[in-house]
């Protein structure tokens, strides 16, 4: 119905057009028309070619003549010793004209085959043809010269782009294409069958790779009006070569389709002119200008133009379809339809936009000799701008880039943003804004985004808001982005504390995703990644799931099969590969690597199969979410790495599955899935018909048991924090429009289903009765149920040397609802033992005269309620209101229960010494990543303390202009401290042991105006910074301040050779030292090598003097597995047992000890 037709009915309504197009129907095309259309294209194309190639594609054939006679003497003759001389001419005649070619052409395929899939046919069409070996080609980006392209052509190839678009074959199959659909289901079934697979006219079915390759080009070509000549070029060199390849019925017909190199070759040579050369802006130019022009001068001379066929072509389109000749994007159309009433004060409308976008699993997509991928895509603009993630950037990848597209003749502009948690805001998305202004990035052209799941969401994120529009192309270097944050719609940041407050649904037009990158990544980046892989693996795909299983730990050791010898981040093995592989059934290394490459694509398949069919997130019912209810809210606060709170959360979600009331009423389907038989569903119920959770307990153990096998979190101590997980789950409700809708596997592994309510007293007793799964022990061997008691392997944020999100999170993070802000989080309350995890009274967790509900096919028993699932509580009734006594006794008695014994805790005394923590040679475990739960507390204190100086602002300012590790620095509440100290003590002369730039320098030079501070820093580069810092401040602060160059330990050594004392002495240098530093502040002696003498050094510390060592808490807060965690605590043990002082350590932000001599 168009312009304006009435539609019947008791209202008088119009359609006002044209917002409906009117495509050409595909349905009315005769079955086979639009492919027959495609090969007259073809063969026209390659008539042409032939005829302005001649004398080319005589050589190749004359060449290929050749090594087949040279090969047939050799096979009838043999080698024997009197034709060797003989056959040695004949294949130095052979080599010369090879050796030739190979200049002029290099690796053409490389260029004409820039998909994937079809490179072994291609390397057949060369090897049986003229003998090039496409391994061993010196090159992807051929320079071709006489005698393949003529000098003549290069310098104007006008002529034969006339002839090759004034074809009327090429015509009628250009115009075809612009007026279909090309993104529709009709045309995608037109080209193939339901199984995927492309019918040729000979019956001949070939791979669905190349099927989708051609897809892929059609998408492009249909707007070839308003694309560069170049473009439009490359994309009929591609079509041709793909077509030829697929309506070939065997190798012999493929290797008389030589024409097709040299069209590529011609394309390649075309671009590699001089940018100011008049070929390449002809190549630069809109075709529809370009025929505008020759339309012009054929007008003006009184003759008819060749191209005036496209002329009429784009006006006719202008009002069939503006998307063909005005098409902001080539990679989205939208359509719509609107109804008005007569007097049009009523209306009603439907709009609707489809995107399409490429993925490609690839290798070597940075070798410009093995892969043409991003080449074809920026070739025809000229230029690429390439956002770089910084952790990309610092190992070199940044060169790797700009050498890439260099190669291909590409101006590359490369920008670097950080991709950390802590960089996901609202200022990196502006920052990138600006930079895209700043390069004059147009909205046609994809800007490429190089890195991780941050930066593909913030730079995602800006692309959306550039021009309202701009594409991008996602090349990922994670397994984060590579499988879900990069082919992902959802672009985003977080904002005021809320995760992912800001957000675009703007998905790439292409993503890449090589494998290779992850050899790069820390073992620890490799291991949170593949949380996003188990995701789809549980509730999408149970091959995926049996894949990892078999796998294992296996995919951590080798990072994902890139790194084969297991060297790890210290560059040791940690695991015979060959064995492991054996005992896990892997055939070989070629089995691994096949496995590897199978459970990346179909976690990637998984994942868009559920992301684009909502793209708009116009529903809940999304699989991918598993993992992504409560997490979203504990993750920042409690500093974890994404994937392992996604671990955490999955587990609870099995949990529930298994346990929780609403699950329980799953029953057999009406059709059997095979995978799935009845006899397996039978075990696990009463009868075998009855209705059974809808995750039986034997499969809900494989999924945490995988989740454990690959070394992911189980369970995180926040989650003992129910207000939090409960805020988070209010939030998520709202942001799913008002419904839980928690994915959960549902049925067996591999199928989903959705929980829709928790409340609170069942998700209080649900948290804690998984805890007690997941870190209890097994009764019967008094074992653990898994693993490192449920914990995972560097499960925060600084274990991988990031920075810990939670201190710099805003308190919107553990807010509740309406902005009521949550209790403090405790995490501090249960301490680990070699039993598991204990209750505060030192009860284990399971109570064996609990009511239990037996676990079946082996598993101990597990404390659930009389019904066996955990229910909702409805007692809605609120307690009676207290007054201030009652309120004493119960509530602060409950928030200081587990502190009250420490506070009775005076330790034992020997001779002036605490020898309380004696014998222990290790600090107690520890699982959490700082002293405080969240940012509150100090951010409390520094709302109550004096304000710093410009002095201490200057030297963050400089600092974070620099992007060095802001945490480094002591920070605005320490320095305050650390000045008010030396004013106390009244200290004038201070050592200040690992500046870093400058901060704690500056506060103790504030002390006093007769402070005299000398500072040492030991890094060059850092060192650099602190003298700007110090040239930047006061000249009254920066006079009294001293900076030294050097290691610490040295400089020390010669300050007590000189006796030289000082008042205070503050330690923050490398923690592995601090013993030593401690021991040239108190004097020591040291025996020389004769054994007879000794060397003695002074004490630097003056007789009362006060030091203070920073960071001594962290002997709690490091990895167990961390040197630096015991150096600390040996350090800490030596300042506690030295009878010579008195000490404190204070729990001011990673702890910091005060130590004073006697007097």
């Amino acid at each position: 119905m168009r312009g304006n037709q009435k539609v019947n009915g008791p209202l008088s309504i119009q359609d006002h057009g044209p917002t409906k197009i009117s495509y050409y129907k595909l349905e009315n095309l005769e079955k086979g028309l639009f492919q027959i259309k495609l090969m007259a294209a073809t063969k026209a194309i390659e008539d042409v070619i032939i005829n302005e190639f001649k004398e080319a594609l005589e050589m190749l054939q004359k060449i290929g003549e050749l090594r087949r006679e040279i090969e047939n003497f050799n096979t009838k003759r043999g080698l024997e010793e009197k034709d060797r001389n003989l056959t040695r001419k004949k294949a130095e005649l052979k080599n010369r004209a090879l050796e030739h070619l190979r200049k002029k052409m290099g690796s053409m395929e490389e260029d004409v085959l820039h998909m994937e899939g079809t490179d072994q046919i291609f390397s057949k069409v060369l090897l049986e043809t003229v003998g090039i070996d496409p391994a061993k080609a010196e090159s992807a980006c051929c320079d071709v010269c006489d005698p393949i392209i003529s000098d003549q052509f290069l310098k104007n190839p006008a002529p034969f782009l006339m002839k090759l678009f004034a074809n009327e074959e090429v015509q009628v199959f250009l115009a075809s294409l612009s007026n279909v659909d090309p993104f529709s289901e009709n045309f995608s079934d037109m080209l193939c069958d339901c199984s995927g697979s492309y019918l040729t006219e000979s019956g001949v079915s070939t791979d669905s790779a190349l099927q989708l390759d051609i897809l892929a080009i059609l998408k492009k070509l249909k707007y070839f009006l308003n694309l560069p000549i170049g473009q439009v070029l490359q994309l009929l060199s591609q079509l041709c070569t793909q077509t030829v390849l697929m309506m070939s019925a065997d190798d012999s017909e493929i290797s008389g389709k030589m024409w097709i190199l040299a069209f590529a070759a011609s394309v390649n040579e075309l671009f590699q002119t001089p940018k100011e050369s008049e070929t390449y802006k002809l190549l630069m130019r809109q075709f529809k200008s370009w025929v505008l022009e020759d339309v012009k001068t054929g007008e003006e001379s009184g003759s008819v133009s060749t191209l005036e066929f496209y002329r009429n072509l784009e006006l006719d389109l202008e009002l069939l379809d503006p998307h063909a000749t005005f098409p902001t994007s080539i990679y989205r159309r939208c359509d719509g339809r609107t109804l008005a009433s007569n007097d049009a004060q009523t209306i009603e409308a439907v709009m609707g936009t489809v995107l399409t976008t490429t993925i490609k699993i690839t290798r070597n997509v940075l070798d410009p000799k093995k892969n043409s991928l991003l080449a074809s895509v920026y070739r025809p603009l000229g230029r690429v701008v390439c956002i770089v993630d910084d952790k990309v950037d610092a190992i070199g990848f940044s060169e790797t880039v700009k050498s890439y597209f260099e190669y291909f003749s590409i101006d590359p502009t490369i920008l670097v943003f950080g991709g950390n948690e802590v960089d996901k805001d609202m200022t990196t998305v502006e920052k990138i804004l600006v930079a895209l202004k700043t390069n004059n990035v147009s909205r046609n052209q994809p800007v490429l985004i190089m890195g991780g799941g941050v930066l593909s969401d913030t730079a995602g994120l800006a692309c959306a808001l550039y021009h309202r529009n701009t594409p991008y192309v996602m090349l990922s270097t994670s397994i984060v982005s590579g499988i879900d944050a990069g082919p992902s719609p959802r672009t985003c940041c977080d904002g005021f504390g809320y995760k992912n407050l800001y957000g675009a649904y703007h998905p790439p037009v292409m993503t890449l995703t090589d494998r290779m990158f992850w050899k790069t990544l820390k073992v620890g980046f490799v291991r949170h990644g593949i949380a996003e892989i188990v995701k789809m693996a549980c509730v999408k795909d149970i091959r995926a799931f049996e894949l990892l299983e078999q796998a294992g730990n296996l995919l951590v050791r080798t990072k994902f099969g890139t790194d084969m010898e297991a060297l790890g981040d210290d560059g040791e093995s940690t695991v015979d590969i060959e064995r492991e592989m054996k005992r896990r059934g892997f055939s070989g290394e070629q089995h691994f690597q096949d496995v590897c490459d199978e459970i990346a694509g179909r976690a990637m398949e998984g994942y868009v199969r559920s992301e684009y069919g909502n793209l708009w997130e116009t529903h809940q019912a999304r699989p991918h979410a598993y993992g992504h209810t409560w997490s979203p809210g504990y993750e920042l606060p409690a500093g974890m790495l994404h994937g392992h709170a996604v671990s955490t959360c999955m587990g609870y979600g099995a949990f529930m599955a298994c346990y929780h009331w609403e699950c329980q009423n799953y029953k057999r389907p009406t059709v059997q899935n095979p995978a799935f038989p009845v006899a397996e569903i039978g075990a696990h119920s009463e009868d075998g018909g009855a209705p059974r959770p809808w995750l039986p307990k034997p499969q809900m153990m494989r999924i945490l048991n995988l989740i454990s096998e690959l070394e992911l979190s189980l369970y995180h101590p926040i989650m003992d924090n129910v207000d939090v997980i409960w805020n988070a789950q209010v939030k998520m409700v709202e942001k799913r429009g008002g419904n839980l809708a928690a994915p959960v596997p549902k049925g067996e592994i591999g199928k989903c289903g959705y929980l829709t309510s928790v409340d609170k007293d069942c998700l209080r007793e649900s948290l804690q009765k998984y805890k007690e799964l997941v870190t209890g022990v097994n009764e019967a061997t008094k074992e653990p149920r898994f693993a490192r008691n449920g914990f995972g392997v560097q499960m925060h944020c600084h274990d991988v040397g990031l920075q810990d999100p939670s201190t710099v999170i805003k308190p919107g993070d553990i807010t509740g609802h309406a902005g009521n802000t949550a209790p403090k989080i405790d995490v501090t309350n249960r301490k680990a033992s070699a039993e598991g995890y204990l209750t505060s009274n030192g009860q284990k967790v399971f109570d064996s005269s609990a009511e239990t509900s037996s676990l079946s096919d082996g598993y101990e028993s597990y404390p659930l309620s009389d019904q066996g699932v955990i229910a909702p509580k409805n007692d809605d009734k609120k307690p009676p209101k207290k007054n201030y006594q009652e309120w004493i006794k119960e509530v602060q008695s409950k928030r200081h229960e587990h502190s009250t014994a420490n506070m009775m805790m005076f330790g034992e005394n020997s001779d002036g010494r605490n020898n309380s923590g004696q014998g222990e040679s290790l600090p107690p475990p520890f699982p959490h990543y700082h002293l405080f739960a969240d940012e509150t507390a100090e951010s409390y204190a520094m709302k109550q303390s004096t304000v710093v100086s410009p002095n201490i602002k200057t030297a963050a300012k400089i600092t974070d202009r620099y992007e060095m590790f802001l945490p480094c620095m002591v920070g605005s509440l320490e320095s305050q401290f650390l000045k008010m100290t030396a004013q106390m003590s009244g200290a004038k002369r201070i050592l200040d042991v690992g500046t870093f730039t400058g901060m704690s320098a500056i506060a103790f030079a504030e002390s006093s105006a007769d402070a005299q501070v000398t500072t040492i820093e030991f890094d060059r580069h850092t060192a650099d910074i602190a003298a700007e810092v110090f040239r930047s401040i006061d000249y009254n602060v920066q006079s009294r301040i001293h900076l030294l160059r050097g290691d610490a330990r040295a400089l020390m050594k010669e300050m007590a050779l000189k006796k030289q004392k000082f008042d205070m002495i503050f330690l923050d240098a490398d923690k592995d030292n601090y013993e030593k530093y401690y021991k040239l502040c108190m004097g020591y002696s040291v025996s020389l090598d004769d054994g007879k003498s000794s060397e003695k050094f002074q004490p630097l510390l003056a007789p009362n003097g006060t030091i203070l060592a920073d960071n001594t808490a962290c002997a709690l807060l490091y990895d167990e597995n961390d040197d630096r965690r015991n150096a600390l605590h040996r350090f800490n043990r030596l300042v506690a047992e030295d009878d010579r002082v008195e000490q404190v350590l204070l729990t001011v932000r990673e702890g910091i000890t005060m130590i004073r001599r006697k007097k």
